[in-house]
C-alpha cells in the first residue's frame, strides 16, 4: 500500500514530508505484517491507534483515487465518442 503522511501543509516542511513518508512505509509493512500473523496484541495501544486510523485514511484515500480514476476514464469516453462521431 503506499502510504503517506499528509500533515504537512506548508513547502517549507516538505522537505521532511519524504523521510516521514519512509518511516511511514516501513512502519506500515511492518504492522501488516503483525496484522497478518494475527500479532496486533503486541502493538502498543498507541501504535494499535495509529494503525486503525492509519488504515481508515488510506482505505478514504484509495476510495478517491478510485473515483478520480473512474471520472478520468468516463470523460476520455466521451471524447472518443465525440471524436468518432465527428470524424468517424
Amino acid at each position: 500500500m503506499p502510504c503517506r503522511y499528509d500533515v504537512f501543509p506548508t513547502q517549507q516542511t516538505y522537505d521532511a514530508h519524504g523521510d516521514v513518508d519512509v518511516l511511514t512505509q516501513l512502519l506500515c509493512g511492518i504492522c501488516s505484517k503483525l496484522e497478518k500473523a494475527n500479532k496486533t496484541s503486541t502493538m502498543s495501544p498507541k501504535l494499535r491507534k495509529w494503525w486503525k486510523e492509519h488504515k481508515r485514511r488510506d482505505a478514504a484515500r484509495r476510495k478517491e483515487e478510485r473515483a478520480v480514476t473512474s471520472t478520468a476514464r468516463s470523460e476520455r469516453r466521451k471524447a472518443w465518442k465525440k471524436l468518432n462521431k465527428e470524424f468517424g
